[in-house]
């Protein structure tokens, strides 16, 4: 038997999926090549001498090869195949895989490893058959998909047949395995309860397997017992049972009436002889089946009456269904009416003596058992725990068997409708016979008879049939029973023709109304509970109300005290049932004086029916007789209170309804009930009854019936509310539950009522989590307490309730004695319950709300004053009893779970996960109930009202109270440990991170470390991890978020899938824990790598002594379908898809986990050393990133689309997921090429940027990978990784979630922003609850203000509300899907600047420039689609910055520009010039591609000529030959064409450039000057550069900015100046003048715009700082003040300079404005002249430019000035002087002969 698990996992992601399989004739060859294994079922062969001999020897077979082993394997397979009784071959092949695997493990944990295996290979086997064949049932539907058809031709042609004429069939085969399995069950049993609890290997003692062992392979064994009953029970269902298989499971069940397997075998034989369409092939099989005669023969002699069964009901079961099946066939073939078995009178008999034989009786048995099992006591409030030890089906096949017996009551109603009116006639006619023979006896059966006048009661099978119906139909899901009111079903799989179905079902319940006659109590009561099961379903009970409304008269009361007075009029009415209920009422209730005359029925709703009550009472002292009930009386109040119950819970609109009937006055009239004295068990249906009307949904409605319910219980004193009361002196309980409590139940062990009254006050709490959406949004109060409850006489509130359940009946359950242990559970279930909703409904999250919002006032203080969540938060915040109670639950539920207490009583379980949802909700909640509530309780003064009230110091926080004691805190989170109730382990895993703060996580993982228990915590963790689960993420967490937590729906079993939300909390808090601002190690380091310990946490799985960890599932799941890099698929292996395309939300929660350990700065190292040598993670998944997303069809939907056209469709939570999973692996590839960088570990890195910046296309192998692996790739060409990355985020998308546009009149004022929230991601979007608070706060507000005058305002305020819902929900997709695509741009761009940046040179030198030209192709295409953000454009734009300037740095190493392809920079050029032109983009944007076309310019101009170093030294006027070289020089052909490129656009760049040069940024109008520079460089010969700034004015402004930064200038000069900024544009803006300065054209448009007449009256040249005031530090990172001088100065004077050199002196212009600025400045420039040259003061170049100035200037100066002191002289004298004092300098006269034309 091999291993099935890759089959299993396909399977059953076919049939989750609808069909949806990648590679559907792969798996057509894997179950061919699997069939033998699936046919054979378990059969792997006995135990053989011969194969025993043969491993003795030291010889096995494994995959048809012999291999040898040793001694010790040899007798460690011989004891396992002893163990096991099956063959030796087979276990040591199983054996020595596990060995293959895991070569250092122990003996006895190989043993356990190979027991394991063994039963895992065959629960996937029974798996695996149990999928194909519900996948062919499937197939029948007329919409099933392709798929299912093949699976249906496979198992139809390769699995039910037999191989072989002698061999067996499969269904034989599985009936054979089912019924050996149950001895093998018994066996391990009884091994078990004699095992050690250690596994001993063989020699020791013989070898024996120890405790768990035993338990895991019990277990196993019932789940293959189970799957495989599943299997034949769809096979029986299937029609395919051959006729030997169904005789021999009837043989069966008639010698095993008490098995287990009942529960399958039965519904399976059921199911056979269903009646189905015949035009179907399962009618065509059964067609088959009942035209053989032996069959006939064989079914009718076994159910024939002298065949003897030991259980008679079951008998019965099958000949009423068999009998049914033979009259179906005898309709269909007219031909077998004379033949024996099908005839009338045969069949006839045949159904009177199933149902004299007791088969209703035995049905309601089977159901009120199984249904006790689910924990649903309510249909069998009194059924006995004698079968609580019986093993019962789960809850998935439970709906199975109560549909078998669904369809066999509706077949029997619809074919023998007839025969059931004449058994029911002829037993009323007995019953009527045997009255008139005693006149004794009269009807009223609830009088008591004496002993021997009694007889033997006639039987009434009718009242047992309804019975049976109406608690089947309670237990079957809502609305199932439409067919009997006359409506179609919604889906049903119920096969009998529609027409008879409408007809023949509501015909038979008005029969069974109209023929039940009024007297017949017992009759009457089996009618009621029938239609409490009818009812069962919203639409069910809007159709019984309206069916029992019509029924009501205004008969009069012939007695009122009896039952009988409904002979007068109809039964079955509201009206009748109420007046004999208020009839009752007004028997019991003693006279009192008369209401005051102020109620009067104007009060609103509930203070009606106090009147009404009271009203009531007064009217009573009108009868005089004693009220007296029978036992047949309480029976049919109690079915009636059952109906109304069901009705009211359903139907909203019917509760609202009876509630306020005039006639009817349900609440008072049953409030008025309970302090009479009537039978406790009434009393505890009338609780019930009123539960029912106080459920939450009924909006305003609803809650006024719950404070009239309060009103009514306290004006009755139900319990003492005067008693203890803290007004006056304690008043002991005489009356009410309290004294009923501890004189009559305690005394008979029974608590009907007190459990009932429980329920009754934890109904009337109402919290948020049990109301739908739209109560919320619609304003339904959520507070059902009376505002005055308690006044005058006690304070306000429900404290003697509150007190009551706690301190009465909580504290008191461990000292009462129990008739049935249930109840006991029960008890607790209802008083935690309490607890958990006062705790729920204290919504403290609202009180920060208005504190934040400054709404807050002493009333609504007071409100959470007397509200009871304070009470209980107060005793948990302290050493109280409940505290200490619940606590203890805490730490002894683990010990019940372990003994099997909560499969054996439900309400255990419920207990356990009570207790957890409220140290849940305290831990939510203590924050603000002691920082926020109880110093507003501090600031009130006067608190007489409320009680004490305790600083915040007297209450201990419970997270410290769980630290305290660490065995608290290790048994919450052992929790873990017990998946198979999913919300237990979930809130284990919320209550670890309440518990775990930045102070407390190392703390906790030393708990957890020395705790008993931190291995099966630890395999817990781990194996809810393993767990195969395909449901969606987004909906288990929903499901699981509005079905636990405080507050929830009662406690109850969820869906199987729901384990996926359990699996994504245990990551959400390893995501949360791992971060790098957490200590480690912390509790979550403890769970992923199994200790505490620090140094190389993480250890080979297969080592000696180590075990597996969390860790390591987290990595197996991500390595799931992800083959290493360079290794083949193996042959006939299954595909499987990997976890990113299955599940892309569980999986990048994996990855976040996985990056973060990487990240980790303590798990870095050896974490990253882990995943690079043991897994080859990085490589293997850097080449499995998927390109495109994977289809998910679900809704709401989206469709992306992509750049190549291809559209997929998802939802928006997988496709955000998929995306941020990219970038985890991105951001991990990243963050590996750093680490193996700084290492030195070159050959790895290499290897990463291969896959990197390789090819695509050729480094994926199509053989390697199990899904379809597309690419970006263009016809003729291959791109590189990076770049096909790159393009798979450019999508478009649209979205089937859409909001229609509407004018908002109301709502148009609500700021939506202020609901803005961070979800788990980092994504802003707007949060729901915090939503939903505003809205309903807005509505409140618009209804107070009067605005809301008709029903079409109202209309239009929902409309408006839907609107805005659905408009923030389309709104949240919108900002989900740009967060990821956000985020993933931000991963690419950190790859490719950790490979350009720091592993550049591990890139091949012939493949860099066309990598970067690649990347500089894709990048402005990129930048340029219209789905990008601002955000993202800026890293695109930054990218495009940093890859051209890597290409700019590798072309240093060549000279010759001409070997770049010309064509590739021309598209260059243009995609930047495109980028730059667009004015939607950002100045960020535009910035970076300024500089990237900066790197561009001087890529093409060569910038390591001459020319450009002079201009960068800017002194190039000083030399002719420079100047001449730039005016001329020497060009290339990539300068000219990329000119021929600009020119067209040359103005609209210039504008834009040139905007942001005088408005932008002072970073960016830098780097705008500096590109104008470069242009202005390279379109000199042509001006066009030049010419486009002087036409548009910009020149003109440049000139003027300089002026209008002058004080900005000289505040540069200050010793501590605020910043540089300006400077650096000074700089930039004079670098670019002195550029335009050599070309005597731009000289002249310079000189145009009066540059020089600028520079002369700026002030920032004159405001040299003086030599002793210089600012100058060494340390400083600022420069020195005279160096900033400098630097203002030297570009002033180099682009005067320039222009007047570059004009020349017969320019007339020019030597005016030069004479104006040395006249203007002449006195700094003769103090420069004076000065001495250092570094500090004066510079040599400042001296070259000042003497040039003057030599240029003081020649057309006139002399006059040249001799006066106020015009030139001292510059001329200070000239002289210095040219005095130089010439007597060697060097000076050595630089004159080298260069004599200074002289000029």
């Amino acid at each position: 038997m091999t291993s099935l698990a890759d089959l299993k996992t396909t399977l059953y992601s076919a049939l989750s999926s609808g069909g949806d399989v990648a590679a559907e004739q792969e798996l057509y060859e894997d179950l061919m090549a699997h069939k033998p294994t699936l046919v054979n079922v378990f059969n792997v062969g006995p135990r053989n001498p011969q194969e025993q001999k043969e491993i003795e020897s030291g010889k096995i077979l494994v995959n048809g090869r012999q291999t040898a082993v040793n001694t010790e394997f040899a007798r460690h397979a011989l004891f396992v195949s002893q163990q096991l009784e099956c063959s030796e071959r087979h276990v040591s092949g199983i054996m020595y895989e596990v060995m293959s695997s895991d070569p250092n493990v122990p003996p006895e944990r190989l043993i356990e490893l190979t027991i394991l295996e063994y039963h895992r290979r065959r629960r996937q086997t029974a798996d695996c058959i149990r999928y194909l064949f519900e996948a062919a049932e499937l197939a029948t539907r007329s919409d099933a998909p392709p798929l299912f058809h093949r699976l249906d031709q496979f198992v139809r042609q390769h699995l039910l047949p037999s191989t072989k004429p002698t061999e067996p069939s499969l269904p034989t085969k599985l009936f054979k395995e089912v019924d050996n399995l149950g001895f093998v069950i018994t066996r391990t049993i009884t091994a078990r309860q004699n095992a050690g609890s250690e596994t001993l290997a063989p020699p020791n003692q013989g070898g024996r397997l120890g405790h768990d062992i035993l338990t895991a392979q019990l277990e196993s064994l019932k789940y293959e017992r189970r799957a495989l009953a599943t299997a034949l029970y769809v096979i029986g269902r299937m029609g395919c049972l051959a006729a030997q298989d169904v005789v021999r499971m009837v043989e069966w069940l008639q010698q095993n009436p008490k098995h287990p397997m009942i529960y399958y075998i039965l519904p399976t034989v059921l199911a056979t002889f269903d009646i189905v369409h015949p035009d179907t092939e399962g009618a065509r099989l059964r067609r088959q089946l009942i035209s053989d005669k032996s069959f006939v023969s064989d079914i009718k002699k076994r159910l024939d009456i002298p065949t003897q069964w030991s259980e008679p009901g079951l008998k019965s079961s099958l000949l009423l269904k068999w009998t049914l099946f033979c009259a179906e066939a005898r309709h269909r073939d007219p031909s077998l009416e004379d033949t024996d078995g099908f005839k009338s009178n045969e069949l006839e008999t045949q159904i009177w003596n199933a149902i004299q034989g007791d088969c209703f009786m035995y049905l309601t048995k089977v159901v009120l058992t199984v249904q006790r099992s689910q924990g649903d006591g309510s249909l069998a409030p009194n059924t006995p725990d004698q079968d609580s030890q019986q093993e019962l089906p789960p809850v998935e096949f439970t709906m199975a068997i109560f549909e078998a017996f669904d369809i066999l009551i509706r077949s029997l109603i619809t074919h023998a409708s007839s025969e059931l009116r004449k058994i029911k006639q002829r037993q009323e006619d007995l019953l009527l016979a045997n009255a008139r023979t005693d006149r004794s006896r009269t009807w009223r059966s609830s009088v008591p008879q004496p002993e021997q006048e009694k007889t033997e009661s006639p039987r009434n099978d009718m009242a047992v049939m309804f019975t049976f119906m109406g608690i089947l139909y309670s237990a079957l899901p809502p609305d199932t029973a439409l067919p009997y009111w006359g409506v179609a079903p919604r889906s049903s799989r119920f096969t009998i023709y529609p027409d008879a179905v409408s007809s023949k079902l509501p015909s038979f319940l008005q029969w069974a109304v109209w023929s039940t006659p009024s007297h017949d109590l017992g009759m009457l009561t089996s009618l009621y509970s029938m239609l409490t099961g009818l009812a069962n379903g919203e639409q069910c009970s809007e159709l019984a109300y309206n069916f029992l409304a019509k029924g009501g008269g205004e008969g009069g009361m012939s007695d009122p005290s009896s039952s009988t007075h409904m002979m007068t009029g109809a039964a079955v009415s509201w009206s009748a049932m109420f007046g004999l209920l208020e009839s009752w009422s007004a028997l019991g209730t003693p006279a009192r004086p008369s209401p005051p005359a102020a109620l009067n029925n104007s009060r609103p709703f509930g203070q009606q029916d106090v009147h009404q009550a009271q009203q009531h009472a007064a009217h009573a002292h009108q009868q005089q007789q004693r009220l007296s009930l029978g036992p047949l009386d309480v029976l049919l109040a109690q079915a009636f209170l059952r109906l109304l119950a069901t009705v009211v819970k359903h139907s909203v609109a019917a509760r609202i309804a009876i509630c306020g009937h005039a006639r009817f006055r349900a609440i008072p009239t049953l409030m008025s009930l309970i302090p009479l004295h009537v039978p406790l068990e009434l009393k505890g249906s009338i609780f019930d009854t009123i539960s029912a009307f106080c459920e939450p949904g009924a909006g305003s409605a609803g809650v006024e019936i719950c404070k009239s319910v309060w009103t009514l219980m306290e004006r009755l004193e139900i319990i003492n509310v005067r008693g203890n009361t803290g007004i006056g002196p304690t008043i002991p309980a005489a009356k009410g539950v309290e004294v009923e409590l501890e004189e009559v139940e305690a005394t008979f062990k029974m608590y009907p009522a007190t459990i009932a009254f429980l329920k009754l006050l934890s109904t009337l709490l109402h919290t948020s989590k049990r109301r739908p959406l739209n109560d919320q949004i619609a304003q339904e109060p959520i507070h059902t307490i009376p505002e005055n409850l308690g006044h005058p006489y006690r304070p306000l509130g429900i404290a003697p309730y509150t007190s009551f359940v706690v301190d009465n009946v909580f504290a008191n359950i461990p000292r009462r004695e129990y008739l049935r242990p249930s109840d006991r559970w029960q008890i607790n279930d209802l008083c935690l319950c309490f607890v958990e909703r006062c705790l729920a409904s204290f919504d403290l999250e609202a009180l920060v709300t208005s504190v934040e919002n400054n709404v807050i006032t002493r009333e609504v203080v007071l409100q959470y004053a007397i509200h009871p969540g304070y009470d209980i938060m107060k005793r948990l915040l302290t050493h109280s009893p409940l505290q200490a109670s619940i606590l203890s639950y805490v730490v002894e539920g683990t010990d019940g779970f372990e003994k099997g207490l909560a499969d054996e009583e439900p309400f255990f379980r419920s207990t356990i996960i009570r207790v957890l949802r409220i140290l849940h909700r305290v831990l939510e909640i203590q924050d603000i109930f002691l920082d926020v509530l109880t110093p507003l309780f501090l600031e009130l003064g006067d608190t007489s009202s409320i009680g004490e009230i305790h600083p915040a110091s007297y209450f201990v926080r419970l997270d410290q109270a769980l630290l305290f004691a660490p065995e608290i805190a290790s048994a919450i989170v052992s929790y873990i440990v017990y998946p198979s109730y999913v919300e237990i382990p979930y809130l284990a895993v919320k209550l670890l991170g309440d518990l775990s703060t930045p102070a407390t996580v190392y703390q906790l993982a030393v708990i957890l470390d020395r705790s008993s228990d931190s291995l099966r915590i630890l395999d817990g963790f781990r194996s809810i991890l393993d767990m195969e689960s395909s449901a969606d993420v987004e909906d288990a967490e929903t499901i699981v978020e509005q079905n636990t937590g405080a507050g929830a729906v009662d406690p109850r079993e969820l869906d199987g899938d729901c384990i996926q939300a359990v699996r994504t909390a245990i990551l959400d808090f390893f995501v949360q824990n791992t971060r790098s601002d957490r200590s480690y190690p912390n509790v979550a380091h403890f769970l992923l790598f199994g200790r505490v310990e620090t140094g190389d946490q993480i250890q080979d799985p297969h080592a000696l002594n180590s075990r597996r960890t969390s860790l390591h599932s987290i990595i197996d799941l991500l390595n799931l379908g992800i083959p290493r890099a360079n290794k083949k698929r193996e042959e006939h292996t299954p595909l499987v898809q990997p976890l990113l395309l299955t599940s892309p939300v569980f999986a990048e929660r994996c990855y976040h986990i996985i990056y973060q350990l990487c990240k980790h700065p303590r798990t870095s190292d050896f974490t990253s050393r882990y995943l690079r040598s043991r897994e080859d993670f990085f490589t293997r998944h850097l080449l499995a990133i998927p390109f495109k997303a994977p289809t998910i069809v679900r809704d709401p939907y989206i469709e992306v689309l992509y750049r190549d056209g291809s559209r997929v469709i998802t939802t928006v939570p997988a496709f955000a997921s998929f995306l941020r999973l990219r970038s985890w692996i991105l951001d991990l590839i990243a963050l590996e090429l750093h680490i193996l960088t700084n290492k030195g570990h070159h050959k790895t890195v290499s290897e990463l940027l291969e896959l990197l910046f390789g090819n695509a296309g050729d480094s994926v192998d199509a053989d390697v990978f199990g899904w379809e692996f597309k690419t970006f790739q263009e016809v003729g060409q291959s791109h590189i990784r990076m770049i096909e990355y790159l393009e798979s985020l450019d999508v478009d998308w649209s979205d089937s979630l859409t909001a229609q546009p509407i004018e908002l009149e109301f709502l148009a004022q609500l700021d939506l922003r202020s609901c803005l929230r961070p979800d788990a991601s980092g994504c802003e979007v707007v949060d729901r609850s915090v939503l939903v608070s505003l809205l309903v706060a807005a509505k409140r507000a618009i209804y107070s203000q009067g605005r809301i005058l008709t029903s079409v305002h109202a209309q239009q305020l929902e409309a408006e509300v839907t609107y805005i819902l659905q408009s923030c929900a389309v709104e949240n997709h919108r900002r989900e899907i740009h967060h990821a695509i956000a985020h993933s741009y931000e991963a690419w761009r950190r790859v490719l600047d950790v490979s350009l940046l720091r592993c550049y040179s591990r890139i091949p030198d012939d493949r860099r420039e066309n990598m970067l030209l690649d990347l500089l192709h894709a990048l402005p295409s990129a930048l340029n689609s219209d789905n990008i953000s601002e955000a993202t454009a800026v890293i695109l734009a930054e990218s495009t910055l940093t890859a051209i300037t890597k290409l700019r740095e590798d072309r240093r190493t060549t000279k010759d520009i001409r070997s770049l392809p010309a064509e590739r920079l021309y598209s260059l050029l243009k995609s930047l010039l495109g980028c730059i032109t667009d004015h939607s983009r950002y100045e960020l944007v535009r910035g970076n591609l300024y500089a990237s076309l900066i790197q561009y310019l001087r890529l093409v101009t060569s910038t390591e000529s001459s020319a450009d170093k002079a201009v960068m030294s800017y002194s190039a006027f000083e030399d002719e030959e420079l100047r001449r070289e730039l005016q001329h020089p020497g060009r290339s052909r990539e300068a000219d064409g990329s000119l021929a490129i600009i020119q067209p656009v040359a103005e609209k760049l210039v504008a834009v450039i040139a905007r942001d040069a005088i408005d932008g940024a002072e970073v960016w109008k830098t780097v705008a000057f500096v590109l104008l520079d470069s242009l202005v460089n390279l379109s000199l010969p042509q001006q066009t550069i030049v010419t486009a700034l002087a036409r548009t004015g910009y020149l003109a402004g440049f000139v003027q900015s300089v002026k209008e930064s002058d004080s900005r200038l000289q505040a540069v000069l200050q010793p501590e100046p605020d910043d540089l900024d300006a400077l650096y544009v000074y700089e930039a803006k004079m670098s670019l003048f002195i550029r335009m300065a050599q070309n005597k054209i731009a000289a002249e448009r310079l000189l145009d715009v009066r540059l020089l007449h600028v520079l002369a009256n700026c002030e920032y040249i004159d405001a040299r700082p003086e030599v002793g005031s210089v600012f100058s530090e060494q340390d400083s990172f600022l420069p020195g003040a005279m160096q900033r001088y400098h630097q203002l100065l030297i570009p002033a004077l180099q682009v005067t300079a320039a222009v007047l050199f570059t004009l020349g002196t017969k320019h007339a212009s020019a030597s005016q404005q030069g004479l104006q600025f040395l006249r203007n400045h002449r006195d700094t420039l003769v103090l420069l002249l004076k000065s001495e040259i250092d570094q500090t003061s004066l510079t040599s170049q400042e001296i070259h430019l000042i003497v040039a100035l003057c030599a240029y200037g003081l020649q057309n100066a006139p002399r006059t000035e040249l001799l006066s002191s106020s015009g030139f002289g001292g510059l001329y004298n200070a000239a002289r002087s210095l040219a005095n004092k130089r010439l007597k300098d060697q060097e000076w006269w050595q630089d004159l002969l080298k260069d004599p034309k200074s002289l000029d």
